[in-house]
């Protein structure tokens, strides 16, 4: 069985990263992905999507206006089946970057973990969004777990972890409405446990 992390930090006008807290996240992601075991996926993180960069939207597009749409993807996917690297498709003005990863122009970064349905798999994944929070101190980390229960949404910042206090009510009003007692309790009993967490609410999470 897997679980799915989905984590993301919205584009609020409040929260903020600079290009430097984006590389030691990106840096801290490859690293965990290369040094860490996960059972099952890796970190996701993304702050940019790519696509090919359509003659119809971009004026300096490189890519020939006589292919069609499935063409041009077609080209760009060889491109980079090839070797090529986004970015330099980018630089040869053959493919563009999407801000936000999965969210669009909604958020600054955005990603995607699928992983075992094993706690040292999720603990991973919070343990990585705790530190890069502490990298990124203007930014509010989300982070919704759906696996064996779902947990309604943290909000994460500078080391911290709190829920989502109106996701939380929700859920229960969810399970109040349908009279699911066992769900509300296997809820509360998880958030109380905290056993989603890779370190103590208020530790300084550590380089590792």
């Amino acid at each position: 069985m897997s679980q799915t992390i989905t984590y993301w930090v919205e584009d609020d006008g409040e929260s903020a990263i600079s290009e430097e807290e984006w590389a030691d996240i990106d840096a801290l992601q490859k690293r965990t992905n290369l040094r860490q075991y996960f059972h099952k996926g890796q970190l996701g993180f993304l702050r940019f999507t790519y696509e090919p960069r359509w003659p119809q939207l971009f004026a300096d597009s490189a890519l020939p206006e006589s292919l069609s749409v499935t063409e041009m993807e077609r080209h760009v996917e060889m491109l980079v089946d090839r070797g090529w690297r986004w970015e330099d498709l980018v630089r040869a003005k053959l493919a563009a970057r999407v801000p936000g990863g999965l969210y669009g122009s909604e958020c600054l970064l955005a990603g995607q973990s699928e992983v075992s349905d094993l706690r040292s798999d999720l603990r991973l994944v919070i343990r990585f969004l705790l530190k890069a929070s502490v990298m990124a101190p203007r930014c509010v980390f989300h982070a919704a777990i759906d696996g064996p229960v779902r947990v309604p949404e943290l909000l994460i910042q500078n080391g911290e972890v709190r829920h989502d206090p109106k996701a939380m009510a929700d859920r229960l009003e969810d399970f109040r409405r349908r009279d699911d007692v066992d769900s509300a309790v296997d809820l509360l009993d998880a958030v109380d446990s905290g056993d989603y967490l890779s370190a103590p609410r208020g530790d300084a999470p550590t380089e590792g």
